[in-house]
């Protein structure tokens, strides 16, 4: 039974008036080892300080706390979004973890930052951009064994550029996460070889937020 257990893990909390963080984040390994990482990285969000005030200094805080209990060879990849309801504004970073996606009317792209894992390096940098997120637009972020898991012939069942056309196919109002994962199941039916997470956040024009 333990070998179910996984590292996946994601969550959102308040960040001040009228925005929130997204954070999402995948442990190296399987079982009761990654399972135990992500109730580490659960309580050190829950005694976060009480002003973080950018996604980068967000990773870079639980890359230092990480690091210090973390064994070699123990890891964790993260995607990071501050979303500013009132100014429109999604400001992200990552650390290992692959692009998120963005979607405005039609339109899909991936959402690219560098960073090193969690864990790995006790200075390590994370970049951060902002881009705009007008009402409508929505966000989808995931775990790698979205694009890396391979179907029977060997091949990826889903990569980047199948990915944004899956997105941006999405029916309007309807999950990203929901949509994709649908997609994903009619090429590689029953359970994924490795943990598998999708969350995606709409921001409604009458403001808020639906996951």
């Amino acid at each position: 039974t333990s070998s179910e257990l996984g590292g996946d893990f994601w969550t959102v909390f308040p960040a001040g008036r009228n925005q929130l963080f997204l954070v999402v984040a995948d442990f190296t390994g399987h079982g009761p080892a990654a399972s135990f990482n992500v109730f580490r990285l659960h309580l050190l969000l829950s005694r976060l300080p009480r002003r973080i005030p950018s996604p980068a200094t967000l990773l870079g805080h639980l890359n230092v706390e990480l690091k210090a209990v973390l064994r070699p060879g123990q890891f964790a990849a993260a995607f990071v979004a501050l979303i500013d309801v009132e100014a429109h504004t999604l400001t992200f970073s990552a650390a290992a973890s692959p692009p998120a996606v963005l979607l405005t009317g039609t339109e899909a792209r991936l959402l690219e930052a560098d960073g090193p894992p969690l864990g790995a390096f006790a200075d390590a940098e994370y970049d951060e951009i902002t881009v705009g997120m007008p009402p409508g637009a929505a966000l989808l972020a995931y775990s790698d064994a979205l694009v890396e898991s391979q179907g029977a012939d060997g091949r990826a069942v889903c990569d980047a550029d199948l990915l944004l056309q899956w997105v941006a196919g999405t029916a309007p109002g309807h999950s990203l996460a929901d949509e994709v994962l649908a997609r994903f199941r009619e090429r590689l039916p029953g359970e994924p070889p490795d943990d598998l997470t999708l969350v995606s956040i709409r921001p409604p024009p009458g403001g808020g937020h639906r996951l």
